[in-house]
């Protein structure tokens, strides 16, 4: 035993070894250069050998078909030998040649691996495995200029090429070894599923072998209906009762049967390298003493799945088969007492983290007691939590999305699964990238993103350059009628600039798209009567675009239709599952040209976009005290729903300490397990060096009396705070200190209840302009009138406010708003009273000036 899991390690490990070699095995200055057509007729055929399958045969045909698309030639399949021609096939398909030695076929972890080599008289393409044959195809065609950039002949990129030189000679292996994503619901019809199916074959996000897993206990009483009729104790113990989706895991007889499933699971599905040891979603976890006794969540599952693997270790000694267990919800913290078994594979879940730990620090958690292996789930783009909004997808921020891919990689992960909905306007550049990345964890992104501006939109591409930096949510873009005014404005300056029939295509899709975010903000900020009617365009228009595959239009009538806004109701003859002929809602009708001009010419006649000229301001801060600003200190300090948040503090020259009110957690007690609220104090405010640090423990009610944190403090002047919760928590310090809180369009500050705060307006201030996430509360001027109400329904959206005379060299205050706003004219530091503030050194100078002047 102890020698085959030794051969299962080693072999780990050499495919990770092999990344590297596979990167300097590209001898492209050596290798052969040949043509493969000139003056558009084929110079060689495509060959299979005798014994070759079906699948390796419709990729060899694929290859004939595209190169005859490029080219305008006629490429034959034949059989043959492989020693002259364009030979596609498997390793061992072509003996004579030695092409298939530089595979490794008895390695299941190089499964994927392929060649593709030029050579006197022809070309290698060839696969570890009929799927790895694909993937030669693929990227071969790729190679050559075809890109199947999102799914849909719309955005396919066939290149007319009539001379075709190569000269290539790589080993190809992906960093990641199962690299894959799913489009949860698809797409409504069988042809837009097969659609975004062959985009995951073009793009390689399709394996040889089953690396994937999921939530498995549930499917034990559906597969044993009479053990469990017979075993009730094998359920869950929860409130007294045998029942839930979790299960009794102390009971020997249900681990037996756990343990017998897998084996037999594993026999009969030959392709499975990873069989499931992952527990229901949900909680619901036992009650009973004795599974109480077995420890934490974490510890009882791992120790399940370690039984598993064990049993897995005598039965596969030497074969690379693994446990999947997934670190996620209430066992997503690693456990206290079992160690992993290294048959074990842990999946890091990049959500619904509980617990202290979080990203890289929980996998070195969980890799510290004992796990030798591990991949990542990630959660590119759910209709549910983005509403298809731009820069609201993981995946739309596209260097964050690549950073990650690549850290984990060089943390040790060799698998990736990400979970998508079929939202390829906010999402699809970035799944694009992603499918890039997890094979070269190396790729350059803004080289994918010229790329794929250069070939999608041609002699548009200058516009659509704008509108896909609009939309990155590296940006943090800002949905607002600003920034739907500047994506159609982009899209129609687009439309002019090209008469390539499939470039405006292309674009027609992305007006349909932000014609949704239309749609979707007008039903959202409807609070009155015609919410209905919004609503049930927005559900008819979203049905009406599926094809396009620019929004999750299935998912989305599927979570609405479920409840998702209680406010809304879809009648009985629309609802979900009602078929198009019967369906009053639904209608495949395409929509025209003078429809998508009508669109675009709205669109850009009622988005106005902002004319706010940003002003910069220092956070070199002072005490505005000199001003002599009064008001009335606001009863709300300040909240929020964890994350990152900066402070800014001053101490005088007899303060030895700065006292800190902190409270962080939930009555939730999950959220209660998070963690404590952490504090560091910075001092120059500017640098890194931290002089002090601190922790609020949490507590089981966010609205609770406020932690004292003693901040040592042995330097006068500015000092910068910051703090990270991963929790709900409220910050204060105690009057007469001075203290504000920085907020700009990358702050991450979001409030839990309402809250007023005062800024200052420099004197000769024109407007105040700025952005307010949220339609509540009001903003009022220095001498308390309010000057805007955010319950307008341009919100969220940038306001832009006209300073009346004598309110410029005053404290304005937002009053009772719901979420932080923000500011571009003005300082955005915020304080409870006028007399905390603290302001910009050069504001107070040059405002002290204007007040000696007048």
């Amino acid at each position: 035993m102890k020698a085959g899991l030794s051969k299962v390690r080693t072999n780990l490990f050499a495919t990770i070894c092999s990344i590297l070699i596979s990167a300097v095995s590209i001898h492209e200055a050596d290798a052969k250069k040949i043509l493969l057509a000139k003056d558009g007729k084929a110079l060689h055929s495509i060959v299979v050998s005798k014994d070759a399958g079906e699948r390796v045969k419709a990729s060899a045909q694929t290859l004939a078909d595209y190169l005859g698309r490029i080219t305008g030639g006629t490429f034959v399949v034949a059989t043959g030998d492989g020693s002259r021609g364009i030979a596609v096939g498997l390793h061992d398909g072509f003996p004579h040649t030695g092409a298939g030695t530089a595979l490794s076929p008895e390695t299941i972890s190089r499964a994927d691996d392929f060649l593709l080599r030029s050579h006197a008289n022809g070309l290698y393409v060839i696969g570890t495995t009929p799927v790895s044959v694909g993937h030669a195809v693929w990227t071969l065609l790729h190679y050559l200029g075809h890109r199947q950039f999102f799914p849909g002949p719309t955005w396919e990129v066939v290149p007319s090429e009539p001379n075709l030189p190569i000269a290539i000679d790589q080993v190809i292996h992906p960093d990641y070894l199962f690299a894959t994503m799913f489009h949860s619901m698809g797409n409504f019809s069988p042809e837009g599923n097969k659609e975004i199916n062959r985009w995951l074959e073009r793009n390689r996000m399709v394996n040889s072998r089953d690396w994937g897993f999921g939530h498995v206990y549930q499917e034990l009483p559906k597969e044993y209906p009479e053990v469990f009729e017979k075993h009730p104790e094998y359920w869950s113990l929860v409130n007294g009762k045998r029942a839930g989706a979790k299960l009794c895991l102390s009971n020997p007889g249900l681990r037996k049967l756990f343990v017998a499933r897998s084996l037999k699971w594993l026999k009969e599905h030959p392709e499975v390298v990873v069989i499931s040891a992952e527990p229901a979603d949900g909680g619901a976890w036992c009650e009973c003493r004795p599974c109480k006794a077995l420890g934490s969540p974490s510890d009882r599952a791992l120790g399940m799945a370690n039984e598993i693997a064990r049993a897995v270790d005598t039965a596969y000694p030497g074969v690379e088969r693994y446990v999947g267990l997934l670190s996620y919800a209430n066992h997503s913290p690693p456990p206290e007492r079992v160690r992993a078994h290294p048959r074990v594979f842990m999946g890091f879940a990049q959500g619904f983290y509980f617990g202290q730990l979080i990203g890289m620090d929980l996998v070195d958690a969980w890799v510290a007691r004992g796990v030798k292996q591990f991949g990542i789930y990630d959660y590119f783009s759910i209709y549910q939590w983005s509403h298809d909004m731009p820069g609201l997808p993981g995946v739309g921020a596209l260097k964050r999305t690549a950073r990650k891919i690549k850290d984990f990689h060089d943390r040790g992960a060799v698998q990736w699964t990400g979970e998508a909905t079929n939202s390829w306007g906010p999402a699809g550049l970035g799944m694009y990238m992603a499918a890039r990345c997890m094979w070269d964890k190396n790729q350059d992104v803004d080289e994918l993103v010229d790329d794929f501006l250069t070939r999608c939109f041609g002699d548009a591409k200058a516009p659509m350059k704008t509108f896909y930096e609009l939309i990155n949510g590296d940006t943090a873009p800002l949905v607002s009628d600003d920034l739907v005014g500047r994506m159609y404005r982009s899209l129609d300056a687009a439309r002019k600039q090209t008469k390539d029939p499939q470039v405006r295509a292309r674009i027609r899709d992305l007006v349909l798209w932000t014609h949704y975010i239309e749609l979707f903000r007008s039903y959202t900020a409807d609070t009155g009567q015609t919410r209905q009617a919004a609503f049930e365009r927005m559900i008819r228009y979203s049905y009406r675009m599926a094809p396009t595959h620019m929004i999750a239009s299935r998912p989305l009538y599927y979570y609405y239709n479920g409840g998702m806004d209680p406010k809304t109701k879809i009648p009985a003859e629309a609802e979900f599952e009602i078929k198009e002929e019967e369906n009053p809602w639904k209608s495949s009708e395409p929509i025209t040209l003078d429809e998508i001009d009508t669109i675009v010419k709205r669109g850009i006649a009622t988005n106005s976009i902002h004319h706010i000229e940003p002003v910069a301001f220092s956070d070199e801060l002072v005490p505005a005290t000199p001003l002599g600003l009064k008001g009335t200190r606001t009863p709300q300090v300040f909240s929020g729903a964890g994350g990152h948040r900066v402070f800014y503090t001053w101490v005088t020259e007899r303060q030895q300490e700065v006292l800190f009110l902190v409270t962080a957690g939930t009555a939730i007690p999950a959220f209660r397990e998070r963690g404590p609220a952490k504090i560091k104090m910075f001092f120059p405010a500017d640098s890194d060096r931290v002089v002090a640090k601190g922790l609020a423990p949490p507590t089981g009610n966010p609205t609770g009396e406020l932690t004292k944190v003693r901040l040592p403090a042995s330097h006068t002047g500015l000092h910068r705070i910051e703090v990270d919760s991963r929790s709900y928590g409220r910050v204060d310090m105690q009057p007469p200190a001075l203290f504000v809180e920085k907020w700009n369009s990358q702050s991450d500050v979001s409030t839990v209840s309402w809250f007023s705060a005062y800024f200052f307006v420099p004197t000769g201030t024109r407007y105040v302009g700025g952005y307010s996430p949220d339609a509540v509360g009001y903003l009022k001027d220095g001498s308390g009138n309010n000057v805007l109400a955010f319950t307008k329904p341009e919100f969220p959206g940038y306001f832009h406010v006209e300073v009346p005379p004598g309110q410029d060299g005053s404290a304005w205050q937002f009053f009772y708003c719901g979420k932080t706003p923000w500011l571009m004219t003005v300082p955005s530091f915020m304080a409870r009273s006028p007399e905390e503030l603290l302001i910009p050194e050069e504001v107070l100078k040059t405002e002290l000036t204007a007040r000696r002047n007048r």
